[in-house]
């Protein structure tokens, strides 16, 4: 099991104005096609008073989802308050009004106690590469451990073995077989939706009748392709620079690879995809969302 100070957290590697693009080019392409409003529809949006993001970086959901949540009033009539924490203070919000706090922490280690059960709704995205399989249920626990009696839980992944790359030669689809068979000897969860269900069915202080695993998928429909394809196009080449070092950072025997090295994998992976992009590949993403509600006994 890998201690907090050796988990594999991008934003803790990369703190670049190029990563901090990233993270807000992969908002915008979930917008193209995930949850409506970016909130499942099973929460109601009038019962969030206090939210919590996990692993915010650049702040970006929680200042859209300020916007989205202006329109609608909390059903008790109080102000809301967002917080955004992550494990690198690095791309938070240089300047922000007083309903907006940033924190620095670690998801691995448990939360200080002035914001244990305080949350009414707490949203977590895309730890694919900040957490091995082994830290997901710490990581979760710690995350619970937020929510108010009667809070809700949100935690987005994507479902990396059920990509579709349609119409894409071998090379592309071996490039993604790669990517996943990197994944299960260096400890990293292939499928962390699964996990997270897996984990929140078990807990007895969570509803099980409301607990929900709900998937979105880039190509689902004309209309959905047509809105993502252009970013779905450069999110995927972003990812492919930031995850790709990250897995290839050590052999399967442990020895750490040279930068060279891994440089030269990459930029032939990065290659790879951009020719099939270029000739009209689009990329099918599916995001998996993992919905949960804290009992309110």
């Amino acid at each position: 099991m890998s201690t907090p100070e050796e988990t594999s957290y991008i934003l803790n590697k990369n703190k670049t104005a190029e990563e901090s693009r990233r993270l807000n080019i992969q908002h915008r392409f979930i917008n193209t096609f995930g949850p409506p409003e970016q909130i499942h529809p099973s929460i109601p949006k009038d019962r969030i008073c206090r939210i919590a993001d996990i692993a915010t970086g650049t702040g970006v959901w929680l200042q859209d989802l300020s916007t989205i949540l202006s329109k609608t009033p909390t059903s008790s009539n109080e102000s809301r308050q967002y917080v955004g924490f992550d494990i690198s203070r690095d791309f938070f919000p240089k300047g922000h009004t007083s309903d907006f706090s940033y924190v620095q922490h670690n998801v691995l280690r448990p939360f200080p106690d002035e914001h244990l059960g305080k949350y009414d709704f707490v949203h977590v995205r895309l730890l694919i590469a900040a957490l091995k399989e082994d830290d997901i249920p710490i990581a979760l626990e710690n995350v619970v451990e937020l929510l108010a009696p009667g809070g809700y839980i949100q935690w987005d992944e994507w479902d990396f073995p059920s990509i579709q790359l349609p119409s894409a030669p071998p090379t592309v689809k071996q490039t993604l077989t790669d990517f996943l068979d990197f994944c299960t000897p260096l400890g990293f969860a292939r499928d962390i939706a699964r996990n997270l269900h897996n984990e929140l069915s078990q807990d007895s202080t969570i509803d099980q009748h409301f607990l929900s695993k709900t998937t979105w998928y880039s190509l689902r429909d004309e209309e959905t392709m047509e809105r993502s394809r252009d970013v779905a196009r450069v999110w995927w080449l972003g990812a492919v620079k930031s995850l790709w070092p990250i897995m290839l950072a050590r052999k399967e025997n442990g020895e750490a690879r040279e930068e060279g090295e891994i440089r030269r994998i990459v930029g032939e992976k990065v290659g790879i995809m951009a020719e099939w992009f270029n000739q009209g590949g689009i990329p099918g993403i599916p995001l998996v969302v993992v919905c949960g509600k804290k009992m309110e006994f």
